[in-house]
């Protein structure tokens, strides 16, 4: 990175355990994708390769700690390869992991074959799958193959996820939450904004409202991208990011198993998880965050991209005892009051 932060890991050495734990990890086998959609954050020679690397997956599958409970497959377009997404659903399977896949749900269109491999990914283990309904997709999956494809992951007992960017797939997700009221008794929702990033740079705002002090989830699960590179979040701004708190280390170089427990050893990444970005800029500035048209992701790179503001931030949690404190107490509470209904939205077993 050529900058330099100070104190990589702001831990209490007196105690050994995790400050918060993950049971969730992402994976993106490849950035290979058969879609072109105007408001992706990957670089479009990025989704026209295949780069999946049987050396970072065999790292990854031999080090998964058993905390790890569900892993998602991500992209890129999981299905574009669907006998290697069997492969790896069925090694997760065997090593004590269920699956999820994130897709934009293209595959579905012929549909006696999408049937059939939909089927064999639950006897493999898949518990749920999450599909992208935007307007901004290229090409837009149509209404009636998505109807298709949530109405047999019912039958098989799959949670369904409904992903969107922006207002508009936000009346898009309402409209088909409605319609499959009390029919898929398994549903949830995710709602995120668009960002300036990759093809969306051009493209006008299309902003839910953001608030910078709520908790920011993402922080929990981890991702791994197909070079073997472990990041804290899945931001959409995850090509931004260029700091060790949040791009943390390759699994090529280290056991996912000792970059996750690392990871649940900073106060800095603790902080961020129950704090939110705008708790993040009050500690620096001492004011609460003004309005601002930059999201919650671009609030968040714009420190913790910046050396001085992270060393900053780590002399503070050293030397205030109260705020580790503050942010460990906030960890507890989400473990005892959130954790749950989250992972039941997770599909967590």
């Amino acid at each position: 990175m050529g900058r330099k932060f100070e104190n990589r890991d702001e831990s209490d050495k007196s105690n050994s355990e995790p400050f918060f734990r993950y049971d969730t990890l992402n994976i993106i086998s490849s950035w290979h994708c058969d879609a072109h959609c105007r408001h992706c954050y990957i670089p479009a020679e990025k989704r026209r390769l295949d780069d999946f690397d049987e050396d970072v997956w065999s790292a990854l599958v031999a080090g998964l700690p058993d905390d790890i409970k569900l892993v998602c497959f991500t992209g890129g377009e999981p299905f574009l390869h669907p006998e290697r997404l069997l492969t790896l659903l069925e090694t997760t399977q065997a090593a004590g992991h269920s699956s999820t896949v994130v897709t934009n749900g293209l595959w579905a269109q012929e549909w006696s074959q999408a049937k059939e491999l939909l089927e064999k990914a639950v006897e493999l283990g898949l518990v749920g799958v999450s599909v992208s309904v935007d307007d901004y997709h290229r090409p837009e999956l149509p209404a009636e193959v998505l109807v298709r494809l949530f109405q047999h992951a019912c039958r098989l007992r799959l949670h369904v996820n409904v992903k969107g960017v922006g207002l508009e797939a936000q009346k898009k997700i309402e409209t088909i939450q409605k319609e499959f009221e009390g029919k898929i008794p398994d549903f949830s929702k995710s709602e995120i904004n668009l960002e300036r990033v990759g093809t969306a740079a051009g493209l006008s705002q299309d902003k839910t409202r953001s608030n910078f002090y709520e908790n920011c989830w993402w922080a929990l699960s981890p991702l791994v991208t197909p070079d073997g590179n472990v990041f804290a979040c899945c931001a959409p701004r995850l090509l931004n990011i260029d700091n060790p708190i949040l791009c943390r280390a390759n699994v090529k170089d280290e056991p996912i198993k000792d970059i996750l427990y690392r990871a649940s050893r900073d106060f800095l990444l603790a902080a961020i998880i129950v704090m939110g970005p705008g708790g993040l800029y009050e500690l620096l500035e001492g004011d609460k965050l003004a309005e601002t048209t930059l999201s919650k992701c671009e609030v968040c790179l714009s420190i913790l991209n910046d050396p001085r503001a992270v060393n900053k931030l780590r002399e503070r949690f050293s030397k205030d005892k109260e705020l580790r404190k503050e942010v460990l107490g906030k960890h507890m509470i989400y473990e005892a009051c959130y954790r749950p209904e989250i992972d039941n939205e997770l599909v967590i077993p």
